[in-house]
């Protein structure tokens, strides 16, 4: 029923009419419904502000939560100092970076080889390594790779990759320097893969 001040009133069995009770603090259940909203603004906001807040953290490097994070470890032994830089939180289908360096005091009398931990190297799809490596074999649980030794002192290696899409969990990972089938140098690390 209208009446002549423009005003609606409710037709009678209409009196429950829930936009009219979210508008219409007097009714019944206005009171009630209004408590609900607030709360319910209130985790959004909250939600939304927690939102914000973590990806800025990671972007100033005090949280992982959101894209590639690397890290760098070394190792020394057998005259060779070994510098694995690795992404530690990674996503699936994300390039990141994996690139080792290789350095011996005097230079190097003959092939570097370098093994990887075949668990770990298998989450990649391989897009290739730089320099290119002049041999290699896997023995099971590892990768060998023979490198041709560089002019210098240090030897770099890039690896281009991506996480496979399909990797759903991280993994344990070693890279050694390789002298007389044994590890003179060895970084042990862990990469997260989040989903």
């Amino acid at each position: 029923m209208i009446t002549g001040r423009g005003s609606a009133r409710a037709a009678p069995g209409h009196e429950r009419d829930p936009l009219a009770a979210v508008t219409h603090f007097d009714r019944e259940d206005g009171p009630r419904r209004r408590r609900h909203r607030r709360i319910t603004y209130a985790c959004g906001w909250l939600l939304m502000v927690a939102l914000v807040l973590s990806a800025v953290t990671d972007r100033l490097g005090w949280t992982e939560v959101t894209g590639t994070s690397t890290r760098t470890s070394t190792s020394a032994g057998g005259g060779y100092e070994l510098t694995v830089r690795y992404p530690a939180v990674t996503r699936p289908a994300l390039a990141a970076p994996f690139d080792l360096r290789i350095e011996r005091s005097g230079g190097f009398d003959g092939p570097v080889r370098v093994a990887v931990s075949w668990a770990w190297i298998e989450m990649w799809d391989e897009n290739g390594w730089n320099p290119p490596p002049a041999g290699g074999w896997a023995d099971g649980e590892r990768l060998v790779l023979q490198f041709d030794p560089p002019p210098g002192d240090v030897l770099r290696i890039v690896y281009d990759g991506r996480i496979q899409p399909s990797q759903q969990q991280g993994r344990d990972g070693t890279v050694a320097v390789v002298e007389g089938g044994r590890a003179v140098a060895s970084v042990h690390f862990h990469t997260r893969v989040l989903r």
